[in-house]
């Protein structure tokens, strides 16, 4: 039997506005709704849709970012973790002891931290910058070892909102290359937000389709995704045509 590791029966997450100059509710807007799936353990789930219909709100609910305002959201896996996130930088410390902070707030022992610090700095290729201050680099250097970090967290379940790549062109190759192979493995479980249709048909082993914050569909990638670009094709004729990563 399939391990659950998400279960979700008619979620819902609503935004509300709040007027400062009226000092009352403004109005609502419900990003999700009715939102009823499982995520099982070994999944590589892929989560398509026009841009504003709730798929980064989705990401953002399985990463406890936010919480749901209606239904059953089951939260199971304890080590979470969004790929190419740098979050938790101290600016004034340098990148080694920056790697000890981030490691152990995605979830790293400070044994195994010890163990994999010299493949997270290779990794990052910062070698040379490494024990500088990360107040003094580029935001694509920030990025690099950041992903280097995150990639070693050794998560139940890993995030990726957008791209798999991270930082310059070779270094989204490479980066990409190791998401894939992570990805590989059978307990790994992953959920993706991607406009890559081929990513997504390469990669995933289920997509959910969303429309205006509900599930419009849920099932096999080729299925999933012919039915949603002859959707787009249909009704914005104009996106379609200039969307080149919809029919590449």
């Amino acid at each position: 039997m399939k391990e659950i590791l998400y279960h979700l029966e008619n979620v819902g997450v609503c935004y509300r506005h709040f007027s400062i100059l009226r000092q009352h509710r403004d109005g609502e807007i419900w990003a999700l709704k009715d939102l009823s799936l499982d995520i099982f353990r070994g999944e590589t789930i892929g989560i398509i849709g026009r841009n504003g219909v709730g798929k980064t709100t989705t990401l953002r609910l399985f990463a406890n970012i936010i919480s749901h305002d209606a239904g059953v959201f089951e939260c199971y896996p304890k080590r979470i973790t969004m790929l190419s996130i740098g979050a938790g930088f101290d600016n004034y410390l340098t990148g080694r002891e920056n790697i000890g902070l981030n490691g152990r707030l995605l979830g790293l022992t400070k044994k195994r931290i010890g163990e994999v610090i010299e493949s997270i700095i290779q990794l990052s290729e910062l070698e040379e910058f490494i024990d500088l201050p990360v107040r003094t680099y580029s935001s694509g250097m920030r990025t690099r070892l950041g992903f280097a970090i995150a990639y070693y967290a050794d998560p139940e379940v890993l995030l990726l909102d957008e791209n798999l790549g991270v930082g310059d062109e070779a270094f989204q190759k490479k980066s990409t290359a190791l998401i894939k192979e992570k990805l590989a493995s059978v307990n790994q479980t992953a959920i993706i937000v991607s406009h890559s249709i081929p990513l997504i048909k390469e990669i995933c082993s289920r997509v959910i389709w969303l429309e205006n914050g509900r599930v419009q569909m849920v099932g096999i990638p080729d299925e999933i995704t012919r039915a949603y670009q002859e959707y787009v094709r249909s009704s914005c004729p104009k996106i379609a045509n200039t969307r080149v990563n919809l029919t590449k």
